[in-house]
């Protein structure tokens, strides 16, 4: 071994791009020195380690006054451009640096646009290297950002090749991110092209089949081409797609479609694998847009038990954030009828939504999480482009592999009736919340598939013997029966205060929602049993006797439901009351309240949105919560 010299003993610096050994003599010299020797010490250290090191002090210097918020559009303007020529020639090697890159982008940002596309001419050669520093890819992020839409065009043609490699680069992905936020419609199916295959980075104008351009979606490519094809797409999409899976870097929208397309078209035993890939962290980084709710839905659906155990335990502390957005509700609506570990569901999930269940009821998206504990992939709370996304269609597996599942599954799920006594849906309902549920639009469709009992009357025949869905009834008729003295007692207040003093039997929601429970008592299920007991005591504790306050009113279409009733004693007793209150044909007077064709149109309606649900992956597993 080659001895050291005196310098090297002495704990001076080796070479430029060494830091020096700190050898005891050097701590003694540190120590007979004054704090201001020691600063120019450390100055001349970093000096001979970077060349650029006397660049960056001068230019910091102009930095700190033009960030200021205080400095004036023309001084700012001056010190923008003083910095640009003294970085002019360098502009490569300062944007990679970490403190020059921060002063690099204060000049994109505040430089004129004459300025910015000198600062991108320089740079341009080196936008692929600078996408894959540290610091330098938050300088091409912000030169992507500021570019004019004329400009985009040629910056997306330097990385045209290179979107794989980027999105596997934990730097690399946030360039890919933000070209894909301010690219249109066409260069966005050009960058997801590039995951079909080499022909669209070969062909600049995406040239195949004999079809100019790139397909707009992947199911436009897959109908062009045979079955061959098809499997080199998949293996071409795989080949890109399984590292950023494993790495966990799918926090792109792009990164979004292409799992979408590509789990929508792969095989079934890849789009297991890949479902075990996602399951778990990376589902919470793609609820939050269309295409990554696509993504959750499928792998929860598509995945092992094992795989949906993950995934849910990664929504620990995420599901009311879930349940509010806009699209992360399909996830978890998806997971109330998939994942069939009911103790884990309570642990995760309904925990989670009874801390906020007041807000959730009545929020736009939180209210139909709650709704697939009542009425599973309801068409009139899910509509159809958002069932299509929670519910995705079955996938294919091989004769063996089918065997295994349906082996695991019965195995793994416990029978359906012990489920619903071990985790009904406790409805314990107040008069006074009650009042304010039946004037909210989604409050009241809550109370509606509660007082039905359900889907397939699922709250009768699990709290029947109980007497809990009679108690829901009689607080909601309580809350009928106050509401409508509250209003009598308020009937001399003007504006907002009158209308929140609106009865439920005349306001515009409560009175559909009551319309709806007594026509629902004519099905002959368990749900219809259940609204048929609501409606007899409807009629008896807030409506017998009482129908000449309220045939004038909105409040007339409950009663024109009451002559469709379920109950025989009710519907003939409403009809001997309303014959005296009600000029001309009874039947014509509640064909005109109900629509045409009087309840056949409403029952048809129900059909539809009650319909029998489809082929599904598991049994809807009902979770108990108080509402």
């Amino acid at each position: 071994m080659a001895r050291q010299s005196n310098e090297q003993k002495a704990g001076a610096p080796t070479g430029p791009g060494s830091s020096g050994s700190q050898g005891p003599a050097h701590a003694k010299l540190l120590r007979t020195l004054n704090r201001k020797e020691r600063k120019e010490l450390d100055r001349a250290r970093k000096a001979r380690r970077n060349k650029n090191f006397t660049l960056i002090q001068e230019i910091t210097a102009l930095w700190e006054e033009a960030r200021r918020h205080d400095t004036s559009v023309e001084k700012r303007a001056k010190l923008v451009s003083a910095i640009l020529q003294k970085v002019e020639g360098r502009l490569a090697e300062l944007a990679g640096s970490h403190s020059a890159s921060r002063i690099i982008q204060t000049c994109a940002k505040y430089g004129s646009r004459a300025e910015r596309a000198a600062i991108l001419k320089e740079l341009g050669p080196k936008l692929l290297d600078l996408s894959k520093s540290p610091y330098g890819h938050f300088v091409v992020s912000k030169l992507v950002s500021l570019a004019p839409r004329e400009q985009l065009p040629g910056i997306l043609k330097v990385f045209r090749g290179h979107l794989g490699e980027l999105l596997r680069h934990p730097a690399g992905c946030h360039v890919v991110d933000d070209l894909y936020a301010v690219a249109d419609a066409k260069q966005r199916n050009l960058m997801a092209a590039e995951f079909y295959g080499k022909e669209y980075v070969v062909l600049e104008g995406g040239t195949l089949n004999n079809t100019q351009g790139a397909p707009g979606r992947l199911a436009d490519l897959m109908a062009l081409v045979d079955a061959a094809k098809q499997r080199s797409i998949i293996q071409h999409m795989s080949k890109h797609l399984i590292p950023i899976m494993e790495k966990g870097l799918v926090d792109c929208p792009l990164v979004h479609r292409l799992l979408s397309e590509f789990m929508e078209f792969s095989p079934a035993s890849v789009v297991a694998d890949a479902a075990e890939n996602l399951s778990g962290d990376p589902l919470l980084h793609m609820v939050h847009t269309k295409e990554g709710a696509k993504v959750a839905c499928m792998t929860l659906a598509y995945g092992t038990a094992k795989d949906r155990k993950k995934a849910l335990k990664s929504m620990k502390g995420h599901v009311v954030a879930m349940a509010r957005d806009e699209w992360g509700h399909l996830a978890l609506t998806t997971a109330l009828s998939v994942v069939d570990d009911t103790t884990l569901l309570r642990k995760v999930v309904a925990s989670e939504l009874q801390s906020d269940l007041a807000e959730l009821v009545e929020h736009k998206y939180g209210y139909r999480v709650l709704m697939q504990l009542l009425h599973p992939y309801c068409g009139r709370y899910l509509p159809p482009q958002l069932l299509a996304i929670s519910r995705p269609p079955a996938k294919e597996y091989s004769a063996e592999a089918m065997q295994r599942q349906q082996t695991h599954q019965s195995a793994a799920q416990p029978p359906l009736q012990q489920l619903q006594r071990e985790d009904a849906a406790e409805p314990a309902l107040a008069a006074d919340s009650d009042k304010e549920l039946m004037r909210s639009q989604h409050g009241s469709d809550i109370l509606v598939e509660i007082c039905r009992g359900g889907e397939g009357g699922l709250l009768e025949e699990c709290l029947g013997e109980a007497g809990l869905l009679g108690t829901a009834h009689d607080a909601l008729v309580a809350a009928v029966v106050g509401s409508s003295a509250d209003a009598a007692e308020g009937s001399k207040e003007e504006g907002m205060l009158a209308q929140l003093q609106d009865p439920a039997l005349t306001h515009f929601f409560g009175s559909r929602a009551l319309r709806r429970l007594v026509l629902a008592s004519s099905a002959t299920d368990a749900s219809g049993a259940a609204a048929a007991s609501f409606a007899s005591k409807l009629w008896h504790g807030a409506l017998q006797g009482r129908c000449h306050d309220w045939v004038d009113t909105h409040a007339a279409k409950v009663l024109a439901a009451l002559l469709q009733c379920g109950d025989e004693e009710v519907k003939q007793a409403a009809t001997q009351e309303l014959k005296a209150l009600v000029p001309g044909s009874l039947e014509e007077w509640a064909a005109q309240l109900l629509g045409s064709g009087g309840g056949s149109k409403s029952k048809k309606r129900g059909r539809q949105a009650h319909g029998a649900p489809q082929q599904v992956y598991c049994a809807t597993i009902p979770v108990k919560m108080t509402v």
